[in-house]
């Protein structure tokens, strides 16, 4: 009755492939600069170095 359904009971899981980031991200550029920023960081969450639209951020030592 009910085979229609995915393994998990129906919830939708979307695919967050680095190909579906990236159109994210690009989705970003349309906001305001600090809304575009906080639109990639959200997105970028748990990806960043991972997927090409998230690129690792590059670390400076401090000067002493």
């Amino acid at each position: 009755l009910m085979s229609h359904l995915n393994a998990n009971g129906g919830a939708a899981t979307p695919a967050r492939t680095p190909d579906t980031i990236a159109e994210l991200v690009r989705s970003c550029h349309a906001l305001a600069p600090a809304e575009a920023s906080a639109c990639q960081r959200r997105i970028c969450q748990g990806y960043w170095g991972k997927a090409e639209a998230c690129p690792a951020r590059e670390r400076h030592p401090t000067a002493d």
